[in-house]
Parts: structure tokens; sequence; C-alpha cells
């Protein structure tokens, strides 16, 4: 069963959480230009790390709290973000 981005089975009565789905369908896009990475993003590309800040966002408040701080943190540079803060954030 899915709910809410989770994927929910049940084995030999034990319920197991996956979020695999999610993470597979979250934005993979290129990044231009990647030899300067002290340049700031381009308009395309700041709406890429907005929305993998959203997407990780959720997926460290269901799964991985060890990540929140560092999501959560690269999440206040949306406006000011270069491309080695969207390297940062695409390695999570």
């Amino acid at each position: 069963m899915k709910y809410l981005g989770m994927n929910i089975s049940e084995v030999d009565g034990e319920i197991y959480f996956s979020h695999d789905s999610y993470v597979d369908s979250c934005d993979e896009t290129e990044i231009e230009n990647k030899t300067d990475k002290s340049r700031d993003l381009n308009a395309e590309e700041q709406a890429t790390f907005c929305t993998i800040c959203w997407q990780l966002n959720w997926i460290s408040a269901q799964f991985a709290p060890n990540t929140a701080f560092d999501v959560c943190k690269l999440s206040t540079k949306v406006t000011t973000a270069t491309v080695q803060d969207l390297y940062k954030l695409k390695k999570y």
C-alpha cells in the first residue's frame, strides 16, 4: 500500500515502511557549467535547488532525522545558492 509517499507493507506480521519510490522520483537535473563551482545558480538551477530542498526536508522529517540539520541549513541559501551548494544538496 502507498500512503503519503511511503510504501507500507506487511511481511510475517511485521509492518515495513519504505520511501524508495519517493526518492526515485526526486529531481535529478544536470548542472550546467560544472567547472565554476562558486558561481550563482541560474533561474532553472535555483528552482531545482528549491525543489530538492523541499523533497529532502520531507524525507528527513519522515525517515532521516540525521540529515535534517544539514538540509535545513542549505535550504536557507535558496536565493543565494551557488553551484557548490547544489552539489552539497544533491549528495543527500
